[in-house]
């Protein structure tokens, strides 16, 4: 909740941007915009002036889904926080195709010496008025880069938000940092960056004033005894199961949606990578721990039958990429069941540890019919649900 109360400040300010923008905003996270006369518009995607926030997807690598941060004072671009980059930034794309943090539209992102994306104050690059009445370069700011565009949809089976590029070219991180152009060493990797539009909500943002969002309850119930030194794993792949659609196949990186809604029977799998425990091939404690809110991306949760609940299933295996429903992994046992509203919930309990050294997936469903949830998985903030493991075997 202190990310939270520190975000409002920055929300504010990007609000009275979006109201200036000359396109309306969409109604939905996964709506595309009405498209423009031209199909490579920036007024497509995400829009022209619309805040939005971006998510990082490294395919590599078993720890994804991290937000870009943005440091106030070097300017440099984090997929996590870093140094005095601790809340996430929210950006927009001008009329001209430059990209700016919607926190400061006096500050525009350009390519560095080592093409590193940084921002920058930017009032007037070519020319500064000098008191002999001349007009000099000012050598103290830096030429801001154009030709930013995310009118490209992200995924090809469950298409959300939209991949933020720069003249038609994505990003790469270089430890926790962001660069852009080729040439970087090899321990650099290329990265999905995604653009979630935020204008549709910024008044669950101003201090939560929204009656529809502040007036539901916020669950919480964290029974689960999770020792000091218990190990947090994310999940290597979260992917939306459609048994609706049995052969429909199913993609790795996408956005958690759970739907019994309108004759949808829609789940979500999560399949975290168990390491070996401390010199022991068992763990001795184990949990599931959900935190959803709405402190930067959207959760959308809804019911037709009282509170909204959900049931966390074991499941038999592993879903692979471009699993279908008919050929995946079935359910073994219920381990939890958590109640949430588009307030938030958290919910932690504990669970039978999996073997240590493989994969184990669980399944995310909705407990009743007409109910349905929509959220954004990250780690910094800390949102979804991820697992605890702990062995006695220490040896400190």
């Amino acid at each position: 909740m202190q990310l939270l109360n520190s975000f409002f400040g920055l929300v504010a300010s990007a609000t009275l941007l979006v109201s200036s923008g000359s396109a309306a905003p969409s109604n939905t996270l996964y709506r595309k915009s009405s498209k423009a006369s031209h199909s490579n518009d920036v007024n497509n995607g995400v829009g022209v002036n619309h805040t939005f926030g971006v998510l990082g997807f490294r395919e590599k690598s078993g720890y994804d889904y991290t937000v870009w941060h943005v440091s106030p004072t070097s300017g440099k671009t984090y997929l996590r926080p870093w140094d005095d980059a601790v809340d996430p930034a929210v950006f927009m794309i001008d009329e001209e195709s430059f990209l700016r943090l919607a926190s400061d539209s006096n500050k525009y992102a350009y390519i560095g010496a080592n093409r590193d994306l940084q921002f920058t104050n930017h009032t007037d690059y070519k020319k500064k008025q000098h008191d002999d009445g001349s007009h000099r370069v000012d050598l103290t700011q830096r030429k801001p880069a154009n030709n930013f565009a995310a009118t490209q949809q992200c995924g090809k089976l469950d298409p959300f938000g939209y991949v933020l590029k720069r003249s038609g070219k994505g990003f790469m991180h270089c430890g926790t940092q962001v660069f852009t152009g080729a040439g970087r060493s090899i321990d650099c990797e290329d990265i999905d960056s995604v653009a979630f539009n935020l204008s549709d909500y910024r008044s669950q943002y101003t201090g939560l004033s929204n009656t529809s969002i502040s007036s539901e309850q916020y669950y919480s119930n964290r029974s689960a005894d999770i020792p000091p030194k218990s190990e947090r794993l994310q999940p290597h792949g979260i992917y939306n199961y459609n048994y609706k659609a049995p052969d429909k196949r199913m993609q790795r990186f996408t956005i958690p949606q759970v739907s019994s809604a309108n004759g949808q029977n829609q789940s979500v799998l999560q399949t975290f990578d168990v390491p070996y425990g401390r010199s022991l091939y068992y763990y001795t404690k184990c949990a599931l721990d959900i935190r959803l809110t709405n402190e930067f991306f959207p959760l959308n949760v809804s019911s037709s039958n009282g509170p909204a609940e959900f049931v966390v299933y074991n499941m038999s295996g592993n879903p692979k990429k471009q699993t279908t429903s008919n050929k995946g992994p079935t359910r073994l046992s219920e381990v939890a069941r958590f109640q949430c509203s588009n307030y938030g919930c958290e919910y932690s309990t504990n669970i039978a540890c999996p073997r240590a050294g493989h994969s184990h997936t669980y399944e995310i469903a909705a407990a009743n019919p007409d109910t349905s949830m929509s959220w954004v998985h990250t780690i910094s903030p800390r949102l979804g649900m991820t697992m605890f493991v702990y062995s006695n075997a220490n040896y400190d």
